[in-house]
């Protein structure tokens, strides 16, 4: 599902696009985990399903147009969230990379890629890293959800000046 929304102003000196979307994918492929006594780890499947949800947002602009010189500069939003529905059944998550601690997993009602592994033991009361005697932070025994690589939303900024045939730009990301 998707709406959208497109405005051109000024005599398109001034642009806006907005997009919201909802994308439900079943069926994708990846390799799911097997039991290494049939001889093989990981099997090839059809095994999960992904609901990506987001908002995207775009304005351009012309402040400065003449004979010589122009400025146009663009604005764009996004923000995303893809969370995994259902994998194979029996299959409680699904390695995407690294096969020690930290690795980025598929787990059910996680967002996609979640990354887990060993955390640091806490002080109950203070929350604060428990040193070892050798000086370093103990870490727990089992492994837990300790990262989101998904930015909460991204931003960037362009700005484009042209004199003539000579064009200058520069990206500021956030």
């Amino acid at each position: 599902n998707e709406i959208a929304l497109e405005l051109s102003l000024f005599k398109g000196r001034l642009t806006i696009a907005a997009t919201k979307y909802k994308q439900k994918s079943r069926d994708l492929i990846f390799a799911v985990p097997n039991s290494a006594t049939a001889g093989i780890t990981s099997v090839v499947l059809n095994a999960g399903n992904l609901t990506n949800k987001g908002v995207e947002l775009e304005i351009n602009g012309t402040p400065v147009k003449s004979k010589s010189f122009t400025w146009d500069i663009n604005f764009n939003y996004t923000q995303y969230k893809g969370i995994v529905d259902k994998l194979a059944p029996g299959v409680a998550n699904i390695f995407l990379g690294g096969f020690v601690t930290p690795n980025t997993r598929l787990v059910v009602g996680d967002e996609y890629g979640q990354l887990y592994g060993n955390a640091y033991q806490r002080d109950a009361k203070s929350g604060k890293i428990i040193v070892g005697a050798n000086g370093l932070p103990l870490i727990t025994s089992g492994v837990q959800k300790i990262g989101n690589p998904n930015s909460k939303y991204q931003i960037g900024v362009t700005n484009t000046f042209t004199y003539k045939t000579f064009s200058f730009s520069f990206l500021i990301d956030y």
